[in-house]
């Protein structure tokens, strides 16, 4: 089995980096400890079953990745992925985002961000499906009811921002085949983000 590990450690040593860096790291304590345990253990006997019937092997790969997607004086923005590839085939990826106040280290939540705004969370929603019926033009792979399933599977906790604005996205296989990939949905200027200055940031920051 192929491993490749990267965690994102604040290199600042407060309070508050001290937590964001006590939670990437129990994440990846959880990555590792399967990647380890039960997926390399079934790597090694898909190796000998193939080595028993002289079948061709490519190795099993597991990946964690990490990219800083935004930070200022205030906040910081990020997300951690792991990916697997049992031999040849169709590889997943699991995303899991988090951004963070830079005094005390609390992640928020996208309510929280979005304070300012009415009915953030609709306007939010109206923004999936306009993407997904963009989607749908240039030919992206979706389930036929991927609108009800993105409002029943939205979460407050699935963005991150960017220079550009803010990022909702969804799982693989939430509204699409797994090939599909990771879908994200930039949120125009409807909610007020055009840039990072007219975030609604609570004072606690």
């Amino acid at each position: 089995m192929e491993l490749e590990f990267s965690v994102p450690l604040p290199v600042e040593q407060g309070r508050a980096e001290k937590r964001m860096g006590r939670y990437h790291a129990r994440l990846a304590a959880v990555w590792y400890r399967r990647w380890t345990g039960d997926f390399y253990r079934a790597a090694c006997g898909a190796w000998a079953w193939a080595r028993e019937g002289g079948r061709p092997f490519w190795p099993w790969q597991a990946r964690l990745s990490a990219e800083l997607t935004y930070e200022n004086d205030r906040i910081c923005s990020l997300w951690m992925e792991g990916s697997e590839r049992q031999g040849r085939e169709e590889g997943r990826v699991v995303r899991t985002a988090s951004t963070w106040t830079r005094r005390d280290g609390c992640p928020l939540t996208l309510g929280e961000i979005c304070s300012g705004q009415r009915s953030w969370r609709r306007q939010a929603l109206d923004q999936v499906e306009e993407g997904l019926r963009s989607m749908r033009r240039e030919g992206v792979a979706l389930w036929r009811d991927a609108e009800r399933r993105a409002k029943a599977q939205f979460s407050p906790r699935r963005f991150y921002l960017t220079q550009d604005g803010l990022i909702l996205y969804y799982p693989m296989g939430a509204l699409g085949p797994v090939g599909s990939g990771i879908l994200t949905f930039p949120l125009s200027t409807g909610m007020g983000h055009q840039n990072l200055d007219v975030y609604k940031i609570p004072e606690k920051v």
